[in-house]
């Protein structure tokens, strides 16, 4: 076998053999057998009109495509059971000028899948691959192929140009296919455009399949120039290669110290585990391994699989370690200038799992009114009063307890008449794993100069603290130190105007690992107006 494939080999290469013959695979290719190598591979092809007389060897879990045309109609042929339409590209003319091609996809549920069906069907190209990425909760269409780009001539016209539409993929492992119909018979349709290898012809040379081959980020605009003038239907689409796997820990949670291995279920993956400690995003530039040791409480490991051969990245693991077992994260902020009413600030699209709490926290101008503030319609509680430093800054602090899951919009609302024109900054922050469902202490201080505030507030128990910390400050934008957080405190944002604007909102949360009281949380800028707020959790 091996000295056939090396004739094979010999033959494909030789520039007297028929291009479209390209499409034959090696002996022992597609024989059924699972692949030896990480990737997406070219199996077979076969052609016909409705259907393939003879379907190419393959195994579960092989993409297959099918592109048919139909002339003298914008009707697509009929989609057989089993399959998912990718897109219908058509030319609606006079009567007699219309022409439409179907892209279908469809996974193999085994090794005797049949491609037949499509009824109406004029010329029928059907391509084969392994190795590509898995269906995983939507179809072919969604999860395994891009969003495919097409092209078609000219209404109530014929041209001899065959132009395949640019792709850019979703990384550098995908590769693209591209098919062409035209229902007049012509020769050069099996030429395949730049960069790509044609893989089948059908009718006479009416419809064709070429690929990239190989794994591309993106796929230029290319043009085949045929013999004779026709109407020109053309579809390029990405096909995804597989994902890695999300890595998982182990231990996934614990109280520091910890040592936590971190693994993918993709065979291979550990040399290219990538993980950060402190709450960012993985990048190739990040640390590479499967082991840390976590010692700082709190302390959120997010770890991802890059640059694997053969894979996309994966998803992005996490996993936290702390003693309370309460994760503080920020759920998004808005800086929402002014000319409005009513007055609202309006973070989208949160979600909440049942028991989750959130705080709601506001920065305005003088606003001169109170302020209101929902959760997926259901009232938020205001912690103290709205603190107002000279006259020129609000500031709120909301908070809602043991929610019922669900996703909606964090809406703060000012609820009487005053400055519209003022800017309003806007936060929302999520808390898991506060099992009391109470605050313990509420602080809150403001200063025209607001130099060093703190909470006086200490815990009742023996076990650790750990709350929201929010400063204000007004007359000023974020190009300003409006103060110098102390102590373990985490920033999670700092929003507001750049330059030139009113007003700074600025927030993280603490964690304290001993029943002590939380002290000397700001320094402030004793030349910014500025308030805030402490709320401590046990």
């Amino acid at each position: 076998m091996r000295i056939l494939n090396i004739i094979l080999c010999w033959m494909l290469a030789a520039p007297w053999f028929p291009a479209h013959a390209q499409g034959l695979t090696l002996l022992g290719a597609g024989s059924g057998s699972a692949p030896s190598q990480p990737g997406i591979q070219f199996i077979n092809s076969c052609t016909g009109t409705t259907s393939c007389a003879s379907v190419p060897a393959h195994v579960a879990g092989d993409l297959f495509l099918a592109y048919v045309g139909r002339d003298a109609s914008t009707a697509a042929p009929t989609l057989p059971g089993g399959w998912t339409s990718v897109s219908t590209p058509s030319i609606n003319g006079t009567s007699t000028a219309d022409s439409v091609a179907l892209l279908a996809c469809k996974v193999a549920a085994g090794s005797s899948e049949t491609i037949t069906g499509f009824t109406n069907g004029a010329n029928l190209v059907a391509t084969i691959y392994r190795n590509t990425r898995q269906i995983g909760g939507g179809t072919c269409a969604t999860d395994i192929l891009g969003t495919p780009s097409n092209f078609t001539s000219t209404v109530n016209t014929t041209s001899t140009t065959v132009t395949y539409n640019s792709i850019t993929t979703g990384d550098a492992t995908s590769w693209v296919a591209g098919f062409a119909y035209t229902p007049a018979a012509t020769a050069g349709l099996d030429t395949a455009p730049a960069s790509m290898t044609n893989r089948a012809l059908a009718g006479s040379t009416k419809a064709a399949a070429h690929d990239t081959n190989a794994a591309v980020a993106s796929w230029t605009t290319a043009n085949v120039t045929v013999t004779t003038a026709g109407r020109i239907i053309t579809s390029t689409v990405e096909i995804k290669t597989p994902q890695a796997a999300t890595p998982t820990f182990s231990p996934s949670s614990g109280v520091p110290p910890q040592s936590v291995t971190i693994s993918s279920a993709t065979t291979g993956s550990s040399g290219y585990i990538h993980y950060t400690t402190d709450g960012s995003t993985p990048t190739s530039g990040s640390t590479a391994g499967t082991s840390v040791s976590v010692t700082v409480d709190p302390t959120t490991v997010k770890a991802k699989v890059i640059s694997l051969p053969g894979y996309s990245d994966s998803g992005v693991g996490s996993a936290t370690y702390t003693a309370s077992g309460i994760t503080i994260s920020n759920v998004g902020s808005v800086v929402q200038d002014g000319d409005m009413s009513p007055h609202t600030c309006t973070v989208s699209g949160i979600t909440l799992a049942t028991g989750d709490s959130i705080v709601a926290l506001s920065a305005t101008g003088s606003l001169g009114g109170d302020i209101s503030a929902t959760w997926n319609s259901v009232s938020l509680t205001q912690l103290g009063t709205g603190l107002n430093p000279g006259g020129n800054l609000e500031t709120h602090f909301f908070r809602l307890n043991n929610v019922t899951g669900g996703t909606g919009d964090l809406v703060l609302t000012k609820t009487s008449s005053g400055d519209d024109g003022a800017t309003f900054d806007c936060a929302g922050v999520r808390i898991t794993g506060l099992t009391t469902h109470a605050e313990d202490k509420t602080a809150s201080s403001s200063n025209a100069a607001s130099v060093n505030w703190t909470t006086g507030a200490t815990a009742t128990t023996s076990t650790a603290v750990e709350g929201i910390v929010a400063m204000f400050a007004a007359n000023t934008d974020t190009s300003t130190t409006i103060g110098t957080w102390q102590n373990s405190f985490t920033r999670l944002a700092r929003i507001g105007q750049s330059t030139g604007g009113c007003c700074v909102l600025d927030y993280g949360y603490f964690v304290s690992s001993s029943a002590a009281a939380f002290t000397g949380a700001v320094n402030g800028n004793a030349s910014v107006e500025s308030a805030g707020y402490i709320v401590t959790f046990q």
